[in-house]
């Protein structure tokens, strides 16, 4: 049996979520269609404590997270409610959701090690701008893109490990339900095998991720002896296949279930 870190349910779909560079933090980007509400939220991932939770913007709805670094979360606006281009930064202090500055002329391209890269979303062409990630001054300009790329270092991010796409063959689907699906996704990590797949939903007699058939998907840790050691279900009646439900930071493996919930547990 695995070891839960934590455990919590939200009023809306996980839309998107970011670590920091030292993944000692966890962002959340949560969507409440009905509201129209978009929320925010991180968690310090080593005690399990919720820094800040559902966290809002004065606009309610037409924002999003941008990414994690030095100390703070990027939070964006958009320039119109009917385009998708980003504007606005909003930099949230990871450690107590205070915002430590924001301006609205400013678009996030991507952080360095130096801070962030960003440009007015006035300017034609665009010109970038290395911008102190702590108080949202200018520090220096770029005539490109490229220029800021070569006159900047990248930022040193821990690592966050991904499953593979995969068909299983005979020896794992025996290990499984009888109406499991050979397409799956498989993460080996610390002599375990992490493994999501999909089985026939209740009243399918057969399905495959390329038919419209309703199918149920599963998540199972299994150890070297290929016995389960845990398992949950992720979602239920779905029609097409989930993305990147489940990841590994540090010594923890992290899913979504339901759209609604995330869930960690220690490897």
């Amino acid at each position: 049996m695995l070891k839960k870190a934590f455990h919590k349910q939200f009023e809306g779909i996980i839309w998107k979520i970011r670590p920091d560079e030292s993944a000692s933090h966890l962002a959340l980007e949560v969507r409440n269609t009905e509201k129209r509400l978009t929320s925010f939220s991180c968690i310090r991932t080593t005690g399990g404590t919720w820094t800040f939770d559902e966290l809002q913007l004065q606009e309610p709805w037409f924002c999003g997270l941008e990414g994690l670094a030095h100390g703070h979360a990027y939070l964006h606006g958009y320039l119109s409610e009917t385009l998708p281009e980003h504007r606005g930064i909003f930099a949230v202090r990871l450690e107590n959701g205070q915002i430590a500055w924001e301006d609205y002329n400013l678009v996030f391209s991507h952080a360095t090690g130096e801070g962030l890269i960003a440009w007015n979303y006035k300017s034609e062409p665009r010109r970038y701008q290395l911008v102190d990630p702590q108080t949202g001054t200018t520090v220096r300009s770029f005539a490109s893109r490229e220029e800021s790329e070569q006159l900047s270092s990248p930022i040193s991010a821990a690592a966050v490990y991904l499953p593979s796409k995969v068909t299983l063959d005979e020896e794992w689907l025996r290990h499984l339900p009888p109406d499991a699906l050979p397409a799956a996704d498989l993460l080996q990590f610390n002599q375990r095998w992490l493994l999501a797949f999909y089985t026939a939903d209740e009243g399918e007699e057969t399905a495959s991720l390329t038919e419209n058939k309703k199918m149920d998907h599963h998540l199972y840790v299994i150890n070297n002896e290929r016995q389960v050691i845990h398992k949950d279900l992720l979602g239920e009646g779905i029609l097409q296949p989930a993305m990147d439900t489940f990841f590994v930071m540090g010594n923890q493996l992290y899913y979504i279930k339901s759209k609604s919930e995330i869930l960690a547990y220690f490897l």
